[in-house]
């Protein structure tokens, strides 16, 4: 998979703490859109940690408009 499309799925904090799982062994994605799914500080954390556990990530493009990321979550994505 190199492209992963799962906007506006209703997702949460919790359904972006799989998808950081999923990315700790899926380091071959390279675009990931995850627009208007409600994800907060907690789940942005969870998906820095899962890009974080791989270093050869190729992950170019992480689309995560229209969630409530609020400052929090943007401290988390900037880290």
């Amino acid at each position: 998979i190199q492209v992963l499309n799962l906007s506006h799925c209703k997702l949460g904090d919790s359904g972006a703490l799989a998808i950081g799982e999923f990315l700790k062994h899926h380091g071959s994605l390279r675009v990931l859109y995850l627009t208007n799914n409600g994800i907060g500080a907690e789940g942005v954390a969870g998906i820095v940690h899962g890009l974080l556990q791989d270093s050869s990530t190729l992950l170019r493009h992480l689309d995560l408009r229209l969630n409530p990321l609020r400052d929090e979550g943007g401290s988390h994505i900037a880290a």
